[in-house]
């Protein structure tokens, strides 16, 4: 790579090279942060990266982590610029980027975490750019970590050879030592240690609830951004957090389907395991993960974070019950869905509340999708109102419909808002941006920007949400809303409820 080389920069492993983006912002790829989990290391805990002699030039991404590229059916919608653009896979992935400014210092750090549902992904999406955080005083950092069957297989093989005598969760390991390497080495880069923003989209956005309430992870972030995912109410949205036993069980049933014990798994090629279902879960271990997300935060592991949380219509891609529903018009069907879910009482109340002996369901569907996120995320603040923390809490809904190819049929689809709250529009679709996505994206990243250096955001608008209200962001329109109460309480009288 033809670049303009930086000074050398000194981290606790060695000496670093990055390159000169422009006169302002400094940027360095590549940087390992621990040692490459592969041979008797898979499956174990990430530990340092050894040190090395001389200085790494990190000009260029890491590999990839291995994973199944997307097909062209999931392409329809997350086109070039949110795939991976590093094809070199390889279980020797752990490394990360940062983007800073020359002659910084003591600048507030955001880590971001990519999404991609734990068995996919990386941090080479050309849409992952932190050029215009980095001029607004901020350093920016991504990484790649491991991912699916050889990021969070549990099994009791694993666990017996485990000085802590558990196993899996592999992929948080990677992210606390991450954060850990962030902590030890950000300062020579300009940064402030003590003020570190984690934030994840999407199955990143699950990566930063589990470290929120982690304690394995205290002391390595001061404020938590999560978006496009909510498992406060995690049977709403799928559970990815689950049970060690039962991970075990799945993880067991991974290795008797290659039939060989853990010893004989670690020798083979990584390919045979991606031919296999992935392991994409986040486990309930008692170590990383004390427990569910929702009584986690009951317990007053997450007391006194400060945290932004958000959504945008198309994220009811996770929602299991909109996603699983047929599609059928037949009103007999969709009640007979919602009692699978919520119970026929529940199923009643909701046949009632969505006025379905007047509308159709593809009406009634298209509120309760939005009335269904809306309220999981008041549900989170008024559990942390609970702790005392609704000055802490921020919740958004970002309605934007993203320009592009597909905006007819998906709209404000999943992922859409990262771009604007980056404020980077990649030219892989510059036919599309117009003047108002470049007025959102100076519009939202000031938000983000604002809540990265302060806990709080910038609009005087997008107040702290005490379990009712959130920020509606939009083209040209940014407002405090209150959701509509009785619909609020219908929806929060079912979580209560739990699933049937």
């Amino acid at each position: 790579m033809n670049v303009k080389l930086t000074g050398s920069f000194e981290t606790k492993r060695g000496m670093v090279r990055g390159y000169c983006q422009d006169e302002e912002v400094l940027v360095f790829k590549g940087i390992p942060y621990a040692a490459p989990p592969v041979g008797d290391l898979r499956w174990k805990e990430a530990v340092p990266h050894p040190e090395w002699d001389g200085v790494l030039d990190c000009v260029e991404f890491g590999n990839s982590a291995p994973q199944n590229p997307m097909d062209e059916v999931s392409q329809l919608v997350w086109t070039e610029e949110f795939q991976i653009q590093n094809r070199n896979f390889s279980e020797d992935c752990l490394t990360l980027n940062l983007w800073t400014k020359k002659d910084g210092k003591d600048m507030p750090v955001v880590v971001y975490f990519y999404g991609g549902g734990y068995v996919s992904g990386g941090s080479s999406c050309p849409i992952y750019d932190g050029t215009e955080l980095v001029k607004n005083g901020i350093i920016y950092v991504t990484f790649n970590h491991r991912e699916g069957t050889l990021a969070l297989l549990a099994a009791e093989g694993l666990a017996e050879e485990s000085e802590s005598g558990k196993s899996g969760n592999y992929m948080l390991s990677d992210d606390i030592l991450a954060l850990k390497w962030v902590k030890e080495n950000i300062r020579a880069f300009g940064g402030d240690p003590e003020n570190v923003t984690i934030w994840g989209q999407s199955s990143g956005a699950g990566q930063v609830n589990a470290l929120s309430v982690s304690p394995m992870a205290k002391g390595l972030f001061k404020q938590v951004i999560s978006m496009g995912y909510n498992n406060y109410e995690d049977y709403i949205f799928g559970k990815c957090w689950l049970d060690y036993s039962k991970a075990c069980e799945q993880g067991q049933g991974i290795l008797d389907s290659l039939g060989c014990d853990v010893e004989e798994a670690r020798k083979k090629d990584f390919g045979e395991f991606l031919k296999l279902p992935q392991m994409g879960v986040i486990q309930i271990d008692g170590r990383y993960i004390p427990g569910d997300f929702k009584s986690s935060i009951k317990d007053g592991r997450m007391d006194g974070i400060p945290f932004m949380m958000g959504a945008v219509p198309g994220d009811t891609v996770v929602a299991v019950f909109v996603r699983s529903y047929s599609g059928s018009e037949d009103k007999a069907e969709f009640k007979a869905h919602a009692a699978k879910f919520f119970g026929e009482e529940n199923a009643e109340k909701i046949f009632k509340a969505y006025d379905l002996e007047n509308r159709t369901v593809k009406e009634a569907m298209g509120k309760l999708k939005e009335d269904l996120l809306l309220a999981t995320m008041l549900s989170f603040a008024e559990g942390r109102k609970e702790r005392g923390d609704a000055d802490k809490t921020f919740v958004y809904y970002f309605v934007h419909p993203m320009p592009g190819p597909m905006m007819q049929r998906f709209g404000a689809f999943h992922s859409c808002e990262v771009p604007y709250f980056l404020n980077y529009f990649s030219p892989l679709r510059d036919e599309y941006w117009k003047e108002e996505d470049f007025a959102l994206g100076r519009t939202a990243s000031a938000e983000l920007i604002s809540f990265i250096k302060t806990g709080k955001p910038k609009d005087a608008g997008f107040t702290n949400s005490d379990g009712s209200n959130y920020f509606r962001i939009d083209a040209g329109e940014m407002e405090n809303m209150v959701m509509d109460e009785k619909i609020r309480d219908l929806w929060l009288g079912i979580f209560k409820g739990g699933m049937r």
